[in-house]
């Protein structure tokens, strides 16, 4: 059986975007890649291990979640931050739809581990739980959960 291509699926993400009314949403992959690229919050390293700025490659996943009104978007990009090795990281942030496109509103410098799971909207919130291990997990596969509740601006 063949796995999905993340591509495909993120594709298919910015395609329900656009059939939801937000005429910006093709700009948000280009807002996460922009913010990825630039926040000095998230940092890699080259194979000296000399610190470098991340970009985007074949191992980045990119998970895009909206609001109800598409209005609001988190992003969570898991990513190999040392080219030496298989570890990953995840970087998460808001993101707003204006009349301009998509911009960077916070870096959710709190969230360190994949999405596990759906994001919820609430009222000026929103709710999530990402993978963490239990004792006795293999680092492949972390068996935990840990929920986050989060101010929207």
């Amino acid at each position: 059986m063949s796995r999905p291509n993340p591509c495909g699926i993120c594709l298919a993400a910015i395609l329900l975007l656009l059939q939801a009314g937000t005429a910006s949403a093709v700009e948000l992959p280009e807002a996460v890649r922009s913010w990825f690229g630039t926040d000095r919050s998230i940092v890699c390293v080259d194979p000296n291990g000399n610190d470098r700025r991340c970009t985007m490659d074949d191992d980045t996943h990119v998970e895009l979640r909206s609001s109800p009104d598409a209005s609001t978007a988190i992003a969570f990009v898991t990513y190999l931050p040392d080219p030496t090795g298989n570890s990953t990281a995840t970087a998460a942030a808001i993101f707003r739809a204006g009349q301009t496109g998509w911009r960077h509103l916070r870096t959710l410098t709190e969230v360190r581990n994949p999405l596990a799971g759906k994001v919820t909207f609430g009222d000026r919130t929103a709710t999530f739980a990402v993978a963490v291990p239990r004792r006795g997990d293999s680092h492949c596969c972390p068996t935990g959960r840990k929920t986050y509740r989060i101010a929207m601006p």
